[in-house]
């Protein structure tokens, strides 16, 4: 994770996606996935990539339908 900062938060300026598939493939392999979901969860992160989930999937387990302003 520490090698790739940018990969994790890859929206632009305007606030545009550009792609998780980065982040997504290392936090495949990765041995605390589901702790640092965990903490995204808890502390309610509405940026980046946390245990493999975009800001938009962890609304979606938190029963959320639609994104805060």
């Amino acid at each position: 994770c520490q090698n790739y900062p940018d990969a994790f938060f890859p929206f632009d300026e305007d606030g545009r996606n550009n792609s998780f598939l980065t982040a997504r493939e290392l936090c495949r392999g990765c041995p605390i996935r589901l702790i640092c979901l965990s903490y995204a969860l808890d502390n309610e992160e509405e940026h980046g990539v946390w245990g493999g989930l975009s800001p938009y999937e962890r609304d979606v387990l938190r029963g959320r339908t639609r994104r805060r302003t």
